[in-house]
């Protein structure tokens, strides 16, 4: 696994985001590099895995509703290899039901 470059900025956060919405992986593209964090795009959840094999992570940004692996599924695989990694959820279909899941999973943070 490839370590993190030592930086300056100690706060500097490598930042994988997975979504299926090209759009959407723009936005915090922009934002979170803006912000002076080096940001890794994923289109689907396998690209995401493959990914995490190559880079070490500090945080997952993750998307719930894909089409070929859910954001539950992925954090289901992600999470038996890498259970420290930081993991945000983003969604417009968070319910209950997700909810529950992400937080058996040890997730904090769902919005």
């Amino acid at each position: 696994m490839k370590a993190r470059p030592d930086t300056a900025n100690k706060d500097k956060l490598c930042i994988l985001t997975l979504d299926d919405e090209p759009s959407i992986r723009e936005v915090y593209r922009l934002g979170l590099t803006q912000a002076g964090h080096e940001v890794v795009p994923a289109a689907t959840g396998r690209e995401a895995l493959q990914l995490m094999m190559q880079h070490r992570f500090d945080v997952l940004i993750v998307d719930i509703r894909m089409r070929e692996m859910s954001g539950i599924v992925f954090l289901q695989e992600a999470l038996k290899i890498w259970p420290w990694v930081g993991v945000v959820i983003v969604s417009g279909h968070i319910t209950t039901s997700v909810t529950e899941q992400a937080r058996a999973l040890g997730v904090t943070r769902v919005m």
